[in-house]
């Protein structure tokens, strides 16, 4: 049985928040927390 693929897609100016799924602005702040963020989790 073939597995059902869902794709997202993410509008321009938005980056996905790494830990809760969240759709947050794309400022540069917000690429630094996500960034920390992902280290963190790694």
């Amino acid at each position: 049985m073939a597995e059902a693929k869902i794709i997202i897609s993410i509008p321009e100016g938005k980056l996905r928040d790494y830990i809760d799924g969240t759709i947050r602005p794309d400022t540069p702040e917000e690429y630094v927390r996500q960034t920390v963020e992902k280290r963190l989790i790694n």
